[in-house]
């Protein structure tokens, strides 16, 4: 499949400074046909960077498909290409998902919601 991405996508390897690339982003994009929960969708999330990415594992827990990301089935280059399409063509889906996928990251992950968790869980074994 052709996407004629010249000059529109990046390869980056390892960065030591993640979080200006994710500030460079418009779409953070994985394809993995095995994970567990990536940190990596968590990162792209927590920096309000709207994300595509394989059902594999996780991240059908964390992202819904058309609220706060786009989930794609697993080896399927067609609804991989099309979830990209979309972000890339439709500026106003990609801040509201962006802005739900943040959401998600502030009400499930945060260190604040992380301690209310355990507090929770403390005092139901006292």
């Amino acid at each position: 499949m052709k996407l004629n991405l010249q000059g529109h996508a990046q390869l980056a390897g390892f960065r030591a400074n993640v979080k200006s690339c994710f500030e460079a982003m418009d779409v953070f994009a994985l394809s993995s046909s095995r994970e567990g929960l990536p940190n990596v969708v968590l990162e792209a999330m927590s920096m309000s960077v709207p994300v595509v990415a394989t059902r594999v594992a996780g991240i059908p827990e964390l992202i819904t498909h058309g609220r706060n990301g786009l989930v794609v089935d697993t080896d399927n280059d067609a609804q991989f290409a099309d979830g990209l399409r979309q972000l890339v063509a439709d500026a106003e889906l990609r801040q509201a998902l962006a802005a739900q996928a943040r959401q998600v990251i502030v009400d499930r992950f945060s260190f604040t919601s992380r301690m209310a968790q355990v507090a929770t869980i403390y005092q139901s074994i006292t």
